[in-house]
């Protein structure tokens, strides 16, 4: 039983290891099923990494330029993302403000 998730569906804790998945980009995810509903979700599921299709560690390079001063059509041309994907990215990681979750962020997914 894993009890720090929840069913994105039902909400029960009541979850089992379900499979395994390579992505990518960004190493093995688990599948997760849920013993009440009987619902498989992926551990990233309703999280900022739902759906990023490019590396946590390019994302994170990128963003960092942009902190440092680089403008947005200067980082879209010197890391060959387009500004929706970028403007994405911000919008998605902007809700990491808390020191915790930036060291969830670098510990278990950039790191890798």
């Amino acid at each position: 039983m894993i009890n720090s998730l929840r069913c994105p569906h039902c909400f029960s804790e009541s979850l089992e290891d379900y499979s395994h998945y390579e992505t990518k980009n960004n190493g093995s995810r688990k599948l997760y099923q849920c013993t009440r509903c009987k619902r498989v979700f992926s551990e990233t599921k309703n999280t900022f990494l739902e759906g990023l299709k490019k590396p946590i560690s390019f994302v994170i390079e990128v963003l960092k330029a942009r902190s440092e001063g680089l403008g947005l059509n200067a980082a879209c041309r010197v890391f060959d993302v387009s500004k929706n994907t970028l403007l994405n990215w911000e919008h998605r990681l902007g809700s990491l403000k808390d020191c915790g979750s930036y060291w969830v962020l670098r510990t278990c997914y950039w790191l890798q």
